[in-house]
């Protein structure tokens, strides 16, 4: 779970402009054998009545057409946004009936992540996602499993 929920939630606050408030998680071992999580079900409450629901699981099969299946799909009173953050665009499906919009992402995000890194090392400055929102989204994580088997959610 952690390995999914610190990227994501680092995403959603970006989105939101809001850092989460609560979270609740389930998770189980369901496909490798191990002293681990490979499959969790997370849902993150921002404040204002806002909430995402977060699939973290290794569940994808040997032959699957990547190593992870990473999807986002954000639904707001002004349309629904998807994106296959593994794949080569973000759908965009605006309310006011105006049609289908493609925007291309079309690049390695992982590869991207880690060539901002290295590139903020040489050139001396911050990255553009910092130590501390590195914390904030590790914090949300490290919720999320003190809240497994407890009625309530967990507060970050």
């Amino acid at each position: 779970m952690i390995d999914h929920a610190v990227h994501v939630t680092d995403l959603l606050g970006r989105l939101l402009g809001a850092e989460p408030v609560r979270v609740q998680a389930q998770t189980g071992n369901n496909r490798f054998q191990g002293e681990f999580d490979d499959t969790a079900m997370v849902t993150i409450e921002f404040p204002g009545g806002i909430f995402a629901t977060l699939d973290s699981s290794w569940s994808r099969p040997a032959g699957y057409k990547t190593w992870a299946d990473v999807t986002l799909r954000v639904v707001g009173d002004q349309g629904i946004a998807e994106a296959d953050l593994f794949g080569y665009g973000m759908e965009v499906y605006p309310t006011d009936a105006s049609g289908l919009r493609m925007n291309g992402i079309g690049a390695d995000l992982d590869r991207l992540m880690v060539e901002e890194f290295l590139n903020a090392i040489a050139e001396g400055r911050e990255p553009l996602t910092s130590a501390q929102d590195g914390l904030a989204a590790s914090a949300v994580a490290l919720a999320a499993y003190r809240s497994l088997g407890q009625p309530e959610p967990a507060t970050v």
